[in-house]
């Protein structure tokens, strides 16, 4: 199990016997550690209440297959087109119909500029001065680090009770990705295991 996978399970658990964890809360943890693996990433769901938080770590090269700017327009093109990928999260993972999940908010960090978006965007409108902190916040990004990259989108689902397992597409689109080490909490139990291409779903017992 990588070292963010493991300090979110005892975050959870943690919370769970004590008292509900915050969203903000949940983020610090799960961010206290990484891994950098070629053909592997970690993606963490979470669901607290009616929201439900997917978190995604991984080596650049298994999202774009390179770990600097692009150099010429191969490449380029390639980062808009794995951009606008992660702009729909349906691509990364699907949650039960009957749940009821909407997307809220992304945050694509070195990706977001390229999906027209801010590196921590909500999907309705917000105001300007808003809107100016999140280009900023993405342009930092956009010229920072191309090693790794931490990825996050937050749901509201209206039956989150029916979240018993999550599905994990991201295989038939990354094909860089060989495996991925996932963990699913909710307050009715938690999973967590590695998947594969041909075993992509995890479920709560």
């Amino acid at each position: 199990m990588f070292p963010k996978i493991a300090t979110t399970a005892l975050a959870f658990t943690t919370a769970v016997a004590a008292a509900p964890l915050s969203n903000a809360q949940h983020s610090n943890e799960t961010r206290a550690a990484g891994s950098h693996v070629h053909g592997a990433l970690e993606v963490v769901v979470s669901v607290d209440g009616e929201i439900a938080t997917v978190e995604l770590q991984s080596a650049m090269w298994n999202l774009v297959g390179y770990e600097h700017a692009p150099t010429n327009e191969i490449e380029a093109d390639r980062w808009v087109a794995t951009a606008n990928r992660l702009k729909a999260p349906a691509t990364i993972v699907m949650f039960p119909e009957a749940a009821g999940c909407t997307l809220k908010s992304s945050a694509l960090g070195p990706f977001a500029a390229a999906a027209g978006l801010g590196a921590h965007d909500d999907h309705h409108d917000h105001g300007d001065d808003d809107h100016d902190h999140h280009h900023d916040h993405g342009e930092d990004h956009e010229h920072g680090d191309y090693h790794d990259a931490l990825l996050s989108w937050t749901y509201k689902c209206d039956a989150p009770d029916a979240i018993r397992s999550v599905t994990f597409p991201l295989f038939e689109r990354f094909s860089g990705v060989e495996s991925a080490e996932a963990a699913l909490f909710t307050s009715n139990g938690q999973a967590a295991g590695n998947l594969t291409p041909g075993a992509n779903t995890l479920r709560i017992g």
